[in-house]
């Protein structure tokens, strides 16, 4: 619950990505030297925190899921990369790696594929955010009656932008 609500509270003050990036990065590092520890108490104390990051990662993730993945992709998406699938697959990551040493590695080298995907996926959706950007646009215009066929014509180049 800590990671949760110190991640959601950052993630409306610096961004969704930033966050997800920072915390992301946190977490690889946490598991990686979690992985070379001897002493239980180190770590129990540095998986508390690695725990806080995976949790405030798992909070942000969500909502930066359905801003940006389009309307008609967010719920096989958001179902077949979360949970249900993904027991199974860890649990076959599980076997191949015997120890939890080379679990805690294995699971920190998977999660830098998100490092390289988070970037990219504004990209993504673009052009869709633009076509529906305009429509309303121009629909809240006539409302106001200040739409004259020579302004709809000066809108129409900037949603073409947007595209």
């Amino acid at each position: 619950m800590i990671g949760a609500t110190v991640a959601s509270n950052l993630a409306d003050v610096f961004g969704r990505k930033k966050i997800l990036l920072s915390f992301t990065v946190n977490l690889i590092v946490f598991l990686v030297i979690t992985s070379f520890l001897a002493s239980f108490i180190v770590f129990t104390v540095l998986r508390f925190f690695d725990m806080c990051f995976n949790r405030a990662k798992h909070c942000v993730c969500n909502l930066y899921f359905m801003e940006n993945l389009p309307d008609k992709h967010r719920m096989w998406v958001v179902t077949v990369v979360t949970y249900s699938p993904n027991y199974n697959t860890l649990a076959g990551i599980v076997y191949i790696c015997k120890k939890w040493k080379v679990l805690l590695r294995a699971s920190a080298s998977i999660t830098v594929l998100p490092l390289i995907m988070i970037p990219y996926s504004a990209m993504v959706n673009k052009k869709e955010k633009g076509q529906k950007i305009s429509k309303p646009a121009i629909y809240i215009q006539k409302w106001d009656e200040k739409l004259t066929p020579e302004r709809e014509e000066q809108m129409t180049p900037l949603f073409e932008k947007l595209r």
